[in-house]
């Protein structure tokens, strides 16, 4: 998918702008990452453990395993120090600290220095060796091809508002992947609306809104229901076995103004080579 270079270019470095500016300050690169930050770094250990059960069942060994099998073998994976993640948009690194307290090593990428200037600055993650990576917006920057068991991204998608941009990040994420790798991407999912009705400052599915004059819930990728099939196309285009998972959510206490729609979540994960029919269907 090929959008307008100059368009993108203008889009991206308005993008790095606004990270500059409000992230001066610890407590300002925080505020960027999430209104109520506190909440959201709370959120990561059980937002990442379900993202990594998805991970466990789509790489089991054992063909027809059940999930107690699937568990067993999964926890085994820190031990053996096998397993690296990559966060895309990684901001201050929260998720980054939740894995390595678990025993998972993890990368960080993202398009603002300052925020990985923080993350840097990490006693876990610098005691961890994790690296950094600056990304020029629609790649995963210097991360090494085929290095990655698993590649995702936690509230950073649902604010890019450029559709190419967003296919030309999945793309890098794929080439970061090992061939048996999983991606899982995390967006805002309005149920109730359909694409003309989202408010004219975000953008549907389908729109390169290059002219975005802001970022972060000022200009937002809103999905809607009849744009799923898109957010598939695009999905389906790198990986195999393209799971969609609609979380519940409503009205959000104190964030009513911003988003004037009840939303949800969705959580979008796909493999890089198709494995869930042999772990899913034993062979009689």
């Amino acid at each position: 998918m090929a959008g307008s270079a100059a368009g993108n270019a203008t889009y991206l470095k308005m993008q790095r702008n606004s990270y500059a500016t409000v992230a001066t300050t610890r407590e300002g690169a925080e505020a960027a990452v999430h209104p109520n930050y506190a909440e959201a770094r709370a959120a990561s250990k059980s937002t990442l453990a379900y993202m990594l059960n998805d991970y466990a069942e789509r790489n089991a060994t054992v063909r027809g395993a059940d999930i107690t099998e699937v568990r067993k073998e999964f926890l085994e994976i820190p031990k053996k120090g096998a397993f690296r993640a990559l966060d895309y948009g990684c901001g201050v690194g929260r998720n980054m600290e939740e894995l390595v307290n678990s025993g998972f090593a993890a990368d960080g990428v993202d398009i603002s220095p300052e925020m990985l200037g923080f993350a840097k600055n990490s006693e876990t993650l610098s005691k961890a060796g994790s690296k950094f990576f600056l990304s020029g917006g629609q790649d995963c920057g210097d991360a090494p091809a085929a290095s990655y068991d698993f590649v995702f991204s936690v509230l950073c998608f649902q604010h890019i508002c450029v559709r190419s941009i967003r296919s030309s990040i999945l793309q890098s994420m794929h080439r970061a992947l090992k061939p048996n790798g999983v991606v899982s991407i995390q967006f805002q999912y309005y149920p109730k609306i359909t694409s003309a009705q989202i408010p004219q400052n975000h953008a549907s599915w389908s729109e390169d809104k290059v002219n975005a004059v802001g970022t972060n819930s000022a200009a937002d990728v809103w999905v809607t229901a009849d744009k799923l099939h898109e957010v598939h196309d695009d999905f389906r285009a790198l990986f195999n076995d393209v799971r969609f998972q609609f979380i519940e959510i409503g009205t959000y206490p104190g964030l009513e103004k911003q988003y004037e729609y009840p939303f949800g979540h969705l959580f979008v994960s796909g493999s890089k080579t198709a494995g869930l029919r042999d772990r899913i269907y034993k062979p009689v």
